[in-house]
């Protein structure tokens, strides 16, 4: 379903001090993990993942970007246009 964006989410990232080997969040590789990040609506916490550093990297360039191509809708299943 297809809704206006009103408030983009705000997206942090926090690095681990030691690594820790498990499944990455993002592609499901076993490697060493060694980011967390946590996506915020509103100020409030909606959702995080932990990720091997070749996601965190590629999520981290794909948030510096100013324009929102699209953005999951979580309260009604589907993305919505930026």
């Amino acid at each position: 379903m297809l809704s206006e964006v009103k408030a983009l989410s705000e997206v942090s990232f926090l690095t681990f001090s030691q690594p820790k080997k498990m499944k990455c969040e993002c592609c499901d590789r076993s490697t060493f993990i060694e980011v967390k990040m946590f996506v915020a609506r509103e100020g409030r916490l909606v959702g995080d993942l932990e990720l091997c550093s070749s996601c965190a990297e590629l999520l981290q360039q794909a948030v510096a970007r100013e324009n929102v191509v699209r953005e999951w809708d979580f309260s009604s299943g589907g993305e919505s246009l930026g």
